[in-house]
């Protein structure tokens, strides 16, 4: 259908400057990289630059307040994942998005982490593991990732929910500042942890890690066969609700004009279904989604409920 006057005026109306794009997780993670590449598609669309900001710290809450804090003109966006209100979970800091912010779009999905093993783990399954938990004077260590708040609090979170599902047998590990979980197991210096499924890929194929489960709602495609915790069920433990698939998501200031938030999602659902978009997402891990403004809003509102439950089972101290 042809764009009436109104709705070409409207289009033509926002916006007349340049944007300016938060995000807190690091540049190089496929988070950063999807924020980036997202707004050099948005560039084409809107006619105007995307200057790409990195304000990490705080759990997120640097990026957070800086757009919260600016004009509701649809100039400026913030970027964020599901880490961004982990982390601050997990530093006991309070957190809500939807109370300075407004949802656009849930950007793109991401499947949960892997439960690995190193190969000399005698474990090949979630009952197996269980069983050697239960054996007197047996411990298990379990990475958690960097201390100090450092590392994927996705991460961090499944181990905590796995301890408390399996018992104090399974010991916490933190990996040295700088050290990946994925490194620390395939050095062996940690035989069980959780790690990224995409980041993991080639080390499960070359048998280097052992798959237990994946912490998600569903199996993965690329490995049909490998149960989720939720069909992993362990007489006397609950490790079926530890589920931590990711998503990525589009935010403006609160009180900017509905009509803006809408045309924005409109253009990065078709960012996402251009040629090489869908390919690209799924080398960084993700799925492309593009929800509705309505939909993203119910979506985060259960989702953090959802997560500030996981996070006190685990022990943080939530507030």
């Amino acid at each position: 259908m042809p764009a009436t006057p109104a709705r070409a005026a409207e289009r033509q109306a926002w916006p007349q400057a340049a944007i300016r794009l938060f995000f807190a997780a690091e540049p190089e993670s496929p988070a950063g990289i999807l924020a980036r590449v997202l707004s050099h598609r948005l560039v084409e669309a809107l006619g105007q630059q995307v200057y790409v900001e990195h304000r990490p710290g705080e759990g997120g809450r640097i990026a957070s307040d800086a757009v919260a804090a600016a004009a509701p003109d649809g100039l400026t966006w913030l970027a964020a994942d599901d880490r961004h209100p982990l982390s601050a979970l997990r530093a006991g800091l309070p957190f809500d998005l939807s109370k300075a912010l407004q949802p656009v779009t849930q950007v793109a999905g991401r499947d949960g982490p892997l439960l690995v093993a190193h190969p000399t783990l005698p474990a090949r399954s979630v009952g197996e593991l269980a069983v050697l938990a239960t054996q007197k004077g047996r411990t298990l260590e379990l990475g958690v990732g960097g201390g100090d708040g450092d590392g994927d609090p996705a991460i961090a979170l499944a181990a905590g929910l796995l301890r408390a599902a399996l018992g104090p047998a399974l010991l916490p590990r933190t990996s040295p500042a700088g050290e990946p979980a994925l490194g620390e197991l395939l050095a062996g210096r940690t035989l069980l942890g959780f790690v990224d499924a995409h980041d993991a890929d080639a080390a499960l194929r070359a048998s280097k890690l052992r798959a237990l489960a994946v912490a998600g709602p569903a199996r993965l495609a690329a490995w049909p066969a490998l149960p989720t915790l939720v069909e992993s069920k362990v007489a006397g433990a609950d490790v079926g609700r530890i589920d931590l698939a990711g998503w990525h998501g589009l935010w403006l200031p609160a009180g900017t004009p509905a009509g803006i938030g809408v045309r924005l999602q409109a253009e990065v659902a078709l960012a996402l279904k251009r040629p090489g978009m869908p390919e690209r997402l799924a080398e960084l891990g993700y799925r492309p989604v593009a929800s509705t403004p309505e939909a993203f809003a119910a979506f985060i509102g259960s989702e953090s409920a959802r997560l500030r439950g996981l996070a006190s089972r685990a022990g943080w101290p939530v507030r």
